[in-house]
């Protein structure tokens, strides 16, 4: 079964960044929330997908103000089922679709 789209907006983007930009400002605010601001960023993106126009993928490494180190990794032609994990030193968070893991 062939993926595709179904908003044309995102099948041509006009923007830079493509899905990417498109989604990740969402998760990136769901980590400034959370962890606080982004101290400095690098990043790799690279375009998989024949049916996304623009990158479709991005791994990075990201530094928080308050010294937390973390990547942030996303596809879009890949995944199917997004989820944000936090490890820390005592806990571990866990965003799935559905629900929230505290251990």
């Amino acid at each position: 079964m062939e993926k595709e789209t179904t908003t044309y907006w995102r099948k041509k983007p006009q923007h830079i960044g493509g899905f990417l930009s498109d989604a990740g400002v969402h998760h990136v605010a769901a980590m400034r929330l959370i962890l606080g601001d982004i101290d400095w960023v690098t990043a790799y993106t690279k375009d998989f997908s024949d049916y996304l126009a623009g990158p479709d993928f991005i791994s990075t490494i990201v530094e928080f103000k308050n010294g937390v180190i973390g990547n942030y990794i996303a596809s879009y032609s890949f995944n199917e089922e997004e989820q944000f994990e936090i490890y820390g030193k005592e806990n571990t968070l866990k965003v799935l679709k559905n629900k929230i893991l505290y251990n």
